[in-house]
């Protein structure tokens, strides 16, 4: 089935930052490849993903219509504009690289709080998942030993706080008065 091209007749219902026009053309290659699906009957909205999105590497969020008037997300890939069709294996995906986001940040920025202690030895899980994860909150925790100046064995967590990706908290605590509570 085909449909009119909407990409030509309300491009009003793409959005970008002004910092991000010049991925304006791949956002309405996304909508076009998306509005030739066969269940969506109209795009309602197209915009970069934040969380997922990298300078080198956009991925799209495109909100359609279908012919019952429910609407739903597509995510495409703004490097390949390949449409993740499977919405449970497209969540996986886009929470794998989220986590893989947040995660790369939580860590770098623990080392750089933990850079005066000494002998610094992490205990990174082996697939790091956020200890708390709702709709305004991502929560990791990391334990770590260290030592101190004056060679003092320490015991720590860390703990970060994501409200956005470029906005967090970072806290150290001693394990025992943790454990203690």
């Amino acid at each position: 089935m085909s449909h009119p091209v909407f990409v030509h007749s309300d491009s009003k219902r793409l959005w970008l930052p002004a910092s991000y026009q010049y991925l304006l053309p791949q956002l309405r290659k996304a909508a076009s490849i998306v509005e030739e699906t066969p269940r969506c009957q109209k795009i309602l909205r197209g915009e970069r993903i934040e969380a997922l999105s990298t300078d080198e590497h956009p991925m799209f969020r495109i909100i359609c219509r279908d012919s019952n008037f429910m609407s739903y997300p597509v995510v495409v890939d703004g490097k390949t504009f390949a449409v993740q069709q499977n919405e449970d294996g497209g969540k996986k995906e886009r929470h794998k690289r989220f986590n893989e986001k947040y995660w790369a940040i939580c860590t770098k920025a623990l080392e750089q709080r933990a850079s005066a202690m000494q002998n610094l030895k992490w205990h990174f899980p082996t697939e790091p998942k956020p200890t708390s994860l709702t709709t305004d909150l991502v929560t990791y925790e990391l334990d770590f030993d260290a030592t101190s100046v004056s060679g003092e064995a320490l015991r720590y967590r860390g703990f970060c706080r994501f409200s956005s990706i470029s906005e967090f908290e970072i806290d150290l605590k001693p394990r025992s008065l943790i454990n203690s509570k």
